[in-house]
Order: structure tokens, then sequence, then C-alpha cells
């Protein structure tokens, strides 16, 4: 069974909570890939100012957005599954929800070419993104014609490698990994071309997050289940 994410329902505040959390799903690609986390972190904090977002701030002379991003990825990583969750200001006088299909309308109206919202829900304040996220699914594109050099003469298993797919002038190099044992898309490109930055175009990619690698349930899909 995938973990529990629930906790308390989401409509039962517990005493002197002021907030709200939802998770979102953004994808990041083009040239965004060679930012760092934290100039990511920022570049989503000024879509939520943007947008008008009813974001929550830490008390305090310097208030900040309460965001928590999943595990960083290595800089040049694209991403279509980059998962984080954020605070909302608490309302106990709204009594509509929030409309998810327009937030992430407005979200991504105001966010730079490269960062595309895909998936927003909300969940218990307890929620924690870090305690299931269980498994990364990742991709690396490489040109066939350098790699039909190198794909039979490695043994692509013991460098983590599950999946090698041709496909036309590209091959796709598919593996999976934990937080605890993790595998860098660089260490592959040791393996196979003896660098681990080649002169050649590749693409790192990110493609999902899972909450079980087995089953394959994604972070979205188990949230999903369990709203």
């Amino acid at each position: 069974m995938p973990p529990d994410i629930h906790g308390d329902p989401p409509s039962i505040k517990q005493k002197d909570i002021d907030f709200e959390v939802f998770v979102f799903k953004v994808a990041r690609t083009g040239t965004l890939r060679f930012l760092s986390q934290r100039e990511f972190v920022t570049s989503l904090e000024r879509v939520f100012r943007r947008a008008g977002f009813p974001v929550w701030l830490s008390k305090g002379f310097h208030p900040r957005m309460k965001m928590e991003m999943n595990r960083a990825l290595p800089t040049g990583v694209s991403s279509q599954a980059e998962y984080f969750s954020i605070r909302t200001r608490y309302d106990p006088y709204r009594t509509l929800p929030y409309r998810v299909s327009e937030v992430l309308n407005q979200c991504n109206a105001c966010s730079p070419r490269g960062i595309r919202f895909l998936f927003a829900r909300k969940v218990p304040d307890s929620f924690s993104l870090n305690r299931i996220a269980q498994v990364w699914s990742f991709q690396l594109i490489v040109p066939a014609l350098h790699m039909q050099k190198n794909v039979s003469s490695i043994d692509l298993s013991r460098i983590g490698v599950q999946t090698v797919i041709e496909r036309g002038r590209f091959y796709v190099i598919q593996y999976s990994c934990t937080s605890a044992d993790w595998i860098d898309y660089r260490t592959i490109l040791q393996s196979l071309f003896r660098t681990d930055t080649p002169s050649f175009f590749y693409i790192p990619l990110l493609k999902e997050v899972y909450v079980d690698g087995n089953r394959k349930i994604s972070v979205e899909a188990s949230l999903c289940a369990r709203s």
C-alpha cells in the first residue's frame, strides 16, 4: 500500500493554525534547467506574487513564503515532475474552495518561459512531501552516433541503468533511484564516455516521482486517489 498522506482531514483546522497547504507539480525545461535550486525557488516565489496567490508569510522582520521543495536536482536537469508544497493564508470565512484550474491558469500566465504548472491539490496541514516521495525516475537522452560505440561494451546494470531504448537519432537511457541510493547522471556519462561533461548535446530529464516505485504510483496519482 502507498503511504498514507492524509492524517487529519483537510477541512479540520488545528488550534492556532492560520494556514493551508497546497502541493504543486511543475515542469522545468529549456534554459531554466540551468537554474540552481535557490534560483528556482526565487522564480516560483515571484510567480506567486505576480499571480496574487494568497501565500502565507512567516512572522518577524523578514517575512518569507513557506515552501517545502522535493530533493534538489543537479544543475542542468530538465524536469516534467518537480513537486513542492506551499502554505496559503487560511480564511475561516471563505466558503468556496480554491478552483484549481483557475490557480494553474493564473500561475502559468505569470510564469517565465520554461516553467509550467501542471497540477495542484490541497493537502492536510501536517502533510510532508519528503516523507512520501520514495523513487525518482530519470531519462538520459544522448545522440545515437555516440551511444552506439558504447552500448554493447559496458554492463549498464552495473551503473544503475534499467532500460536503453533506441529512438532514431537518439538513445533514451532510463534509470530510477531513491534518496538513499542516488544515481547522478554524470556518473552514467563518465562510465559511457569517460567524461562527465561530453562535448555533444545531451539532456538529463526527471520523468516522475513515485510514492511506490514497484507499483508506479506517482505523487500526483496518490494525491488524487486520496482526496
